[in-house]
């Protein structure tokens, strides 16, 4: 029987040589693991790994940008994993919206990394228990539609209203916005209502990850790599 060949990246020591030695014996996953910073060599387009897992763990600035330049190039045609510790429903919901297939807590057991893994290669998407219940505790499951039409093309904008959903994408403040438009503060926000009503967005927090995923264009740095908290930064206007 072909083996399946994943490939798992983490800045975690300790989690590289857990995977290691779970695996080693599989009869039916062959998984390469790689220190974090080796993304920075890794070509994969050329690769012949069918699975990229990547651990969410803490990351420094420099990771961050090293996972920045990796998924810029993302293959879609491999297949995508995360292995996260936030177990928020909104947070998670923009990973399933931009096309990750398993996204795991790291409170499970590798056992599970391996059904995903099998799961995930057969087509289907697997999210384990811990992840469920985080969407279930907090109702983020009726997030992932909102998420979504951020992939589909957007509703008739103005010139204007289009610059603001980049500059909002690009985490400006109000201030910054009116100075980059040419309008005060006050204008800024009446633009952010009618934006958000043209989209049937809810807050400013829906808007923000909406532009945030319009200017990334749906690709996996949107996700574990990006410091979303410094983004939501951004007053509730209703």
């Amino acid at each position: 029987m072909r083996k399946i060949k994943a490939v798992f990246f983490s800045n975690v020591p300790a989690v590289i040589q857990a995977v290691n030695n779970f695996f080693y014996n599989e009869q039916s996953i062959k998984i390469q693991t790689l220190p974090l910073n080796q993304l920075a060599y890794f070509n994969i387009r050329n690769c012949d790994h069918e699975i990229i897992i990547i651990d969410n763990g803490v990351l420094s600035p420099t990771e961050i940008n090293i996972i920045n330049q990796f998924f810029s190039a993302r293959d879609n045609n491999k297949k995508y994993i995360l292995l996260t510790a936030k177990l928020d429903a909104e947070y998670l919901s923009l990973f399933i919206s931009g096309g990750v297939e398993g996204i795991i807590s790291k409170k499970s057991e590798l056992e599970i990394l391996r059904e995903c893994i099998l799961k995930v290669k057969d087509g289907e998407r697997y999210l384990d228990h811990f992840v469920k219940e985080a969407f279930h505790n907090n109702r983020g499951l009726k997030n992932i539609a909102i998420m979504q039409r951020a992939s589909a093309d957007p509703p008739c904008l103005s010139l204007k209203e289009k610059l603001m959903i980049e500059c909002i994408g690009k985490g400006m403040n109000n201030m910054e916005i009116a100075e980059k438009l040419f309008i005060s503060p006050k204008t800024v926000e009446v633009y952010k209502i009618r934006i958000a009503n043209k989209l049937n967005l809810n807050s400013s927090r829906q808007l923000t990850i909406y532009a945030a995923l319009q200017l990334l264009k749906l690709t996996l740095v949107l996700f574990a790599v990006v410091p979303w908290d410094s983004i939501f930064s951004l007053p509730d206007f209703f």
